[in-house]
């Protein structure tokens, strides 16, 4: 029991003077001696954003729950719902960080998606069930080409029937789930900077598309098949960038996984607080 007692007291001291040599500006290499202090130190210091590469098949939820678990953090917060089907960017906010979630999820968005013609989903992506089949022009290239600077600039847009977007404090995919789908779903106003066509067939098409916060691609897509007459559905899409943060500085799961436990690791990866609070002034 005294040795317990007496090891206890130890790992409360050692901790104590870590602290204390840190706030002082101590080498941190010269403090990682012990890693449960050291992640601990990690733990308590870092503030700031990590850009996540969300993987497909996972919810930011899960993104979040990952981090959190894997280091010990209390505070982490995502930036914007990614569908489970989408990847790519996803700013989380990491302590401190989390009082300026606000301003990163209010940022510009740019992505990257591919459509396939002639079918319609009702959540208007591939997860969703077919509701309708129709022929696809023989001049779809054309039509597209034709169409989609259409959709450019300030657009009213109606958010899918499953989305997170709420109505009547409850989200739409639980009215769509419960049978209960609202007439009209609230329509809101976006903009689409660009709409790049970056290939396009008789079966598929490809675009990179910027635009600003609160913008569905899969309604933007789902509009664009109704138009064009024939139908469209999203199978892949690829959040490029949010605001400041681009995909060539994410880290992927599979790197946050083997960092952990070392809390040093991960560090190298959040952009500090102080720098990210310039970067938005700067915007």
């Amino acid at each position: 029991m005294l040795q317990i007692l007496q090891l206890s007291l130890a790992v409360v001291v050692i901790s104590m003077l870590q602290v204390v040599l840190l706030k002082n500006n101590f080498p941190k290499s010269v403090l990682s001696f012990w890693p449960p202090l050291n992640l601990r130190l990690h733990r308590t210091f870092m503030d700031g954003i990590l850009i996540v590469d969300k993987p497909k098949g996972y919810t930011s939820h899960d993104v979040v729950a990952i981090v959190k678990r894997a280091y010990g953090l209390k505070k982490v917060g995502h930036t914007g719902t990614l569908d489970p089907l989408a990847t790519g960017v996803l700013p989380l906010c990491i302590n401190a960080a989390t009082k300026i979630a606000g301003q990163v999820i209010n940022a510009d968005k740019a992505y990257q998606v591919t459509l396939k013609w002639g079918e319609s989903t009702d959540t208007y992506d591939a997860e969703g069930t077919v509701t309708k089949m129709r022929p696809v022009p023989d001049n779809i290239v054309e039509c597209l080409s034709q169409e989609a600077p259409k959709f450019v600039g300030e657009l009213t847009q109606t958010p899918p029937a499953y989305s997170a977007v709420k109505v009547a404090g409850k989200p739409l995919y639980w009215w769509a789930r419960s049978g209960k789908e609202l007439h009209p779903i609230p329509t809101r106003l976006i903009t689409v900077y660009q709409m790049r066509i970056i290939e396009s067939d008789q079966t598929n098409a490809t675009l990179e598309v910027s635009c600003s916060k609160g913008t569905f691609i899969r309604s933007l897509v789902h509009d664009l098949g109704e138009v064009i007459g024939c139908g469209a559905h999203v199978i892949e899409l690829r959040r490029l960038q949010s605001g400041v943060f681009k995909i060539d500085n994410a880290i992927t799961l599979d790197e946050i996984k083997r960092a952990a436990p070392d809390g040093a690791a991960l560090e190298r990866w959040i952009i500090p607080l102080d720098q990210i609070k310039h970067q938005l002034l700067a915007q």
